[in-house]
């Protein structure tokens, strides 16, 4: 008898332990692939970020070279000239670092809207043209998922600024417009008569559109 109660207590402590066992293991699971996620989203940026930096300073001698050819033109033809001329971005590399004051975000765009690209930071649209070119210089980024940094784009208000440098130059542009598309409409890719930045990100009805007209446009210091 005692040695049946003594089996059903063994029984019991194992079961405890498994069960204590599976319970941390699935908060361990949940913090690896939750806020860790994150934390390598964070690191990754971190990386590119670097890498934008780099590419900053490898540019600025031909950057240097290319303005003093072009000392009669107008800063805007200046920039156009620049953007025309940049090589053509590989997926997932760097090419712009966008910060809006009003919802404190700071992020790294690099080229390419697919998911690698956009666990970096945002990822810019292929096909829509760089910034100085005069079109529409389109982002997406996530707003629920990994970094999030569009997070708080819903807080954005018509007025803001949305500070946008590149590797040739720096743009700042006020946020003229924010509304709401379906997923499948890709006509706010189009160009809209003036120089566009638009941003793109999810929304429970559909993708949140936050749209800024460039105000000012000035070559790099290091320029």
């Amino acid at each position: 008898m005692n040695g049946h109660i003594g089996s059903d207590k063994k029984l019991t402590i194992l079961i405890v332990l498994l069960s204590n066992f599976v319970f941390f293991l699935s908060v361990i699971l949940l913090f690896a692939l939750v806020p860790g996620s994150r934390f390598w989203n964070q690191q990754s940026h971190d990386e590119v970020e670097y890498k934008f930096d780099q590419g900053v300073e490898a540019a600025a001698e031909p950057n240097r070279n290319m303005v003093s050819s072009l000392k009669n033109m107008s800063t805007t033809q200046i920039l156009r000239t620049l953007a025309v001329n940049q090589k053509e971005p590989s997926n997932g590399s760097p090419i712009a670092r966008l910060e809006i004051p009003a919802i404190d975000c700071e992020v790294i765009i690099v080229e390419g809207s697919g998911n690698d690209s956009m666990d970096l930071g945002a990822g810019h649209l292929e096909g829509t043209p760089l910034p100085g070119n005069g079109g529409n210089f389109a982002v997406a980024a996530d707003r629920y998922v990994g970094a999030a940094p569009f997070k708080n784009l819903e807080k954005i208000k018509s007025g803001d600024n949305l500070d946008l440098m590149t590797t040739y130059g720096r743009f700042e542009y006020e946020v003229n417009n924010i509304f709401t598309v379906k997923p499948e409409d890709v006509q706010v890719l189009e160009p809209v008569g003036f120089e566009t930045i638009t941003l793109i990100t999810t929304d429970p009805s559909g993708r949140l559109i936050v749209r800024g007209r460039l105000v000012q446009a000035n070559l790099l210091d290091n320029t």
